[in-house]
């Protein structure tokens, strides 16, 4: 509708005929560098129409986006990137904590013989 009313009312402003039907990505403004929405085929700010790079041909876009060089990939990426981080790092605390607990349990085991050698100890001086 909103193509249809610009068409009517501003064809200057109305995407061209070979736009039509494509998909629109995000995109910055040429004139006023103003990051629009998808979807919008004019500069929400100062009304320029969106640059071609900002149309994809509906077969295009899973291809585009399938790309390992598409924004979509390289943020999938960075998730999983991060996931490993963090994956990496919680095996890394529970590492640490298994390792002081077999210290404690060590100690333990110092501390209890230790008292058992004192105990004997002192059953035979006595």
């Amino acid at each position: 509708d909103k193509i249809y009313d610009l068409q009517k009312n501003a064809p200057e402003l109305a995407p061209k005929k070979e736009e039509a039907g494509k998909i629109i990505i995000s995109w910055e403004c040429p004139k006023c560098t103003f990051i629009n929405v998808e979807g919008k085929a004019i500069c929400e700010i100062c009304n320029e129409p969106a640059p071609e790079s900002a149309y994809l041909n509906p077969k295009e876009e899973k291809k585009d986006l399938d790309s390992p060089k598409s924004p979509v990939k390289i943020e999938e990426k960075k998730d999983e990137s991060k996931e490993k981080e963090k994956e990496k790092e919680k095996e890394k605390e529970e590492e640490e904590l298994k390792k002081k607990k077999q210290e404690e349990i060590e100690n333990q085991r110092k501390e209890e013989e230790k008292k058992r050698e004192e105990h004997e100890k002192f059953i035979q001086e006595s």
